[in-house]
């Protein structure tokens, strides 16, 4: 029996926000070809559940009720230093800001580091 299961607000709104970004988010074709990897495990599984053993006591799709659009903005001086394709770790502050005429949200960086390319069960965190 297979049962269709019902799509979270959060889940909903993660997939679209990476459909209406996946066109303007940099990166070489590898990184384009891990980041539809990892939104096609998303959107077959979702979002961590109580039903997973291993998230059985932090059950991020009963705790994420909605989600913000992706960062696509990073304002920091060393960003463009780093290569388009290269995996970041971005520490910094989350805020809403205009551009081109359309509020996107933008990462006021305080650290950026490279970090090695993680392996593909974890690539579903990053977009």
């Amino acid at each position: 029996m297979n049962v269709a299961v019902m799509k979270t607000k959060a889940e909903t709104a993660l997939t679209e926000n990476f459909a209406g970004a996946a066109k303007s988010l940099p990166g070489g074709a590898n990184v384009k070809v891990a980041r539809a990897e990892a939104i096609g495990r998303f959107a077959a599984n979702g979002l961590p559940h109580r039903r997973i053993e291993e998230w059985k006591y932090t059950d991020l799709r009963g705790m994420m009720k909605d989600a913000l659009p992706l960062a696509v903005m990073v304002k920091s001086t060393p960003a463009k230093i780093l290569n388009n394709d290269a995996w970041v770790r971005v520490e910094g502050i989350f805020s809403i800001e205009t551009s081109n005429g359309k509020q996107v949200t933008s990462i006021a960086a305080d650290v950026i580091q490279s970090i090695p390319q993680p392996p593909p069960e974890k690539r579903y965190l990053f977009f």
